[in-house]
């Protein structure tokens, strides 16, 4: 027996419309905030974790990308900024006001920020102490100036000590929750600074 064109289409139409995603309805802005403040108290508790990603720079003369792996256990942190081809890596070991950058070609830097540290290095301002909480999806320590959410009680974007932070993606990672949603792109700009960070993965291993 042979089907009609006409017949294929219409089943394939009914397929696709039955796999159509049904949008969310609006919440209230008081139901956002309960969803936010629930997914910050999960995500406060992490305080042993690491990451994979892939950085990248850009102001109006200069432009580079690089991996960046970091570690983080409670205020101990270890970064490391690896450039493609190898063209050098930088190490930051850090903890409260005592910082130490290691360069590779055999450099050693010490200093009180870990931001201080990678200016005098590199020539860009990198505000490390609150990116520990952007790339979590959380507002930094510094006084927040605006902060907007998403239908689901992520953080969609913030302005903070001069920042202007937008996050991109979101998605789950099995190494750490299947319910707590971690950001997965993000960019911060200042001035002419861009910093867009692309996390491929999160863990709590060591």
């Amino acid at each position: 027996m042979r089907i009609q064109p006409l017949l294929i289409l219409v089943i394939i139409s009914t397929i696709f419309s039955g796999c159509t995603t049904v949008p969310q309805p609006k919440r209230k802005p008081e139901e956002v905030l309960s969803l936010y403040l629930h997914r910050k108290a999960a995500v406060d508790i992490i305080k042993k974790w690491n990451i994979n990603s892939r950085a990248g720079f850009s102001t109006a003369n200069d432009s580079g990308s690089v991996s960046m792996l970091w570690k983080q256990k409670d205020a101990a942190y270890h970064i490391s900024l690896i450039a493609p081809l190898g063209q050098g890596r930088l190490d930051l070991y850090g903890e409260d006001t005592n910082v130490v950058l290691k360069t590779s070609d055999g450099k050693t830097l010490y200093g009180e920020s870990a931001q201080e540290l990678i200016k005098r290095a590199t020539g860009f301002t990198v505000p490390v102490a609150n990116l520990e909480y952007w790339i979590k999806g959380l507002p930094g320590t510094s006084k927040v100036e605006s902060l907007s959410y998403n239908n689901d009680g992520t953080i969609a974007s913030m302005q903070q000590s001069g920042w202007d932070i937008k996050y991109l993606d979101y998605q789950t990672f099995d190494q750490i929750s299947k319910q707590t949603m971690l950001p997965r792109k993000l960019q911060a700009i200042n001035g002419n600074l861009k910093i867009k960070i692309v996390i491929k993965e999160w863990n709590t291993d060591e």
